[in-house]
């Protein structure tokens, strides 16, 4: 498996356009050997993240950092974290390989990971709690999807609903078609 990644001082936000600069970004490779790309100063492709409402289908959807143009990014991670694709060359940073030479092109996402690492204090508390709620929510209604009642299904068993109206449209469809050879 291989492990390449982005950093930037730059927040993250939702945008159309491309944003950063060269000053507080790399690109990097954690697989053997260990490599990082620093941006050239030439292009302005840094980062990019964007999930257009259904009605614009024509901007470049999903994750992206670095590259030669709007519509060809150095790596682009989609919204499905599938057919992801990785270049080994752009012009905002150095060219080099990120994956090994045989995965060079479409690769699928299996883990991603992202580090606030200048977020404040009650930042980091307000973001926790929130990501504590959303579960807390998540699992409650997993659960609640997941709860049968237990005393009507045995009811319904018991009083044939399942063995006797469970074939009922056997007896409306036959008949309706024939075969011919």
């Amino acid at each position: 498996n291989d492990l390449i990644g982005y950093y930037t001082t730059c927040p993250w936000k939702k945008s159309q356009k491309w944003y950063g600069d060269e000053f507080d970004s790399f690109l990097f490779s954690l697989s053997p050997p260990v490599v990082i790309y620093s941006s050239t100063a030439q292009g302005k492709h840094y980062q990019y993240l964007n999930t257009p409402l259904e009605h614009n289908r024509t901007a470049l959807r999903g994750l992206a950092i670095g590259g030669i143009s709007v519509d060809r990014p150095r790596i682009h991670i989609t919204e499905s974290f599938e057919n992801c694709r990785v270049s080994p060359i752009d012009t905002t940073y150095e060219p080099g390989p990120l994956l090994a030479d045989d995965m060079q092109g479409l690769f699928d996402v299996d883990v991603i990971e992202v580090f606030a690492v200048n977020a404040t204090a009650s930042d980091f508390e307000e973001n926790a709690k929130s990501g504590a709620l959303q579960a807390a929510i998540h699992e409650a209604t997993r659960q609640k999807a997941a709860k049968v009642d237990r005393n009507q299904f045995v009811e319904d068993f018991a009083g044939g609903t399942y063995l006797n109206r469970g074939f009922d449209h056997r007896q409306h469809t036959r008949g309706h078609h024939e075969f011919s050879s």
